[in-house]
């Protein structure tokens, strides 16, 4: 089992964090810790990808966000999520049975990418461990997108060549509606929504939802429970 352990990483402008989504991981799961990681673990931590962090600085914070998620959840284990989503939801035990797991992208508009979004591990994993590994062996990670060199494209591409027995959840679990426009209508569980802030450079939205009644989520991600 999975520790019940949730991470996220917020880093940059500590005045733009999307609080109220936060929030909602913790009124949804009181029984797990919910911790964020921010301006000041950056500094004071000794990180693997010290270097490729300190770069993506200056080019993409998402990409800090990924680099600081592997090592997180190398050293900590548990469930990593994106800081731009909602808990609608809470997560079942059956989720944690899987020692390592993350989720489809999307299996129609996006088939065979695995997302980063939202990521399980237990202490020490083996494919964790890897990711790392190739982030030390890259010269740099600021030639192209943070999606490409830190993000699911690395993911995809450590599971392809390890063939590590990753659990890959359905999207719909933690991404009814892709970016792309689909939208997810079966009747299955879905346990979060990503609003995608980095890909459509709509920070401000999940921004002004740390305003909003908490009540309210729902009408802007479906219905809580």
């Amino acid at each position: 089992m999975l520790p019940k352990k949730i991470h996220v990483v917020w880093v940059g402008d500590e005045n733009r964090r999307p609080q109220a989504l936060i929030d909602t991981w913790q009124r949804l799961n009181p029984d797990f810790e919910v911790r964020v990681w921010g301006n000041k673990d950056l500094a004071e931590s000794k990180w693997i990808s010290a270097r490729h962090m300190k770069d993506m600085w200056l080019q993409e914070l998402c990409g800090v966000a990924d680099l600081m998620r592997y090592e997180i959840l190398y050293e900590h284990g548990g469930i990593a999520i994106d800081a731009d989503s909602a808990c609608l939801r809470p997560l079942e035990d059956w989720l944690l049975e899987a020692s390592d797991f993350a989720s489809w992208s999307n299996e129609l508009t996006i088939p065979g990418m695995v997302t980063n979004a939202f990521m399980g591990a237990t202490p020490g994993s083996e494919f964790i461990g890897q990711i790392i590994a190739n982030l030390a062996n890259e010269p740099t990670v600021v030639d192209r997108r943070a999606w490409q060199s830190t993000g699911p494209m690395l993911v995809t591409r450590t599971w392809q060549e390890t063939q590590h027995p990753l659990t890959i959840w359905p999207s719909h679990l933690f991404t009814p509606r892709h970016h792309s426009g689909w939208v997810y209508t079966g009747t299955g569980p879905v346990f979060g929504h990503q609003m995608f802030a980095s890909t459509q450079d709509s920070w401000d939205a999940a921004i002004d939802l740390t305003n909003t009644e908490e009540e309210n989520l729902s009408d802007a991600f479906g219905k809580t429970e």
